[in-house]
């Protein structure tokens, strides 16, 4: 792949990164949506909290998966800082993907937001 699209595919995931953190930043209902302070193996030493956020997920995993379609092999070796994993209080876990259907991921999605608006 050509250096020059290897660029334009960074530019086109940042804006897709940046028009998830733009809606997330609106709707205060999406921004208080999912919040975890990090556990002590994952958090950073120089904070006495780190909090991990659902923008932050969706957008590593968006950069992930839109690479990874791209060009795989650099896809495959990209860690981001967060676990793309929360648990609530309860001890209810659910792992934040980008799948290859849009409409998968907006399912996702959807029962996230059902299971956290509606706790049993």
């Amino acid at each position: 792949m050509k250096a020059s699209s290897v660029l334009q595919l960074f530019l086109e995931v940042a804006a897709k990164a940046s028009e998830i953190a733009t809606v997330i930043r609106k709707e205060k209902a999406l921004l208080d949506l999912l919040v975890e302070e990090k556990p002590e193996i994952e958090k950073n030493n120089q904070y006495f909290q780190d909090f991990k956020t659902l923008a932050d997920v969706l957008i590593q995993e968006t950069v992930r998966h839109f690479i990874s379609q791209k060009i795989p092999n650099l896809g495959e070796s990209i860690y981001g800082e967060e676990s793309n994993t929360f648990t609530n209080i309860k001890g209810d876990t659910i792992t934040i993907e980008i799948f290859h259907k849009q409409e998968d991921t907006k399912d996702l999605l959807s029962i996230l937001h059902f299971i956290l608006t509606f706790p049993d």
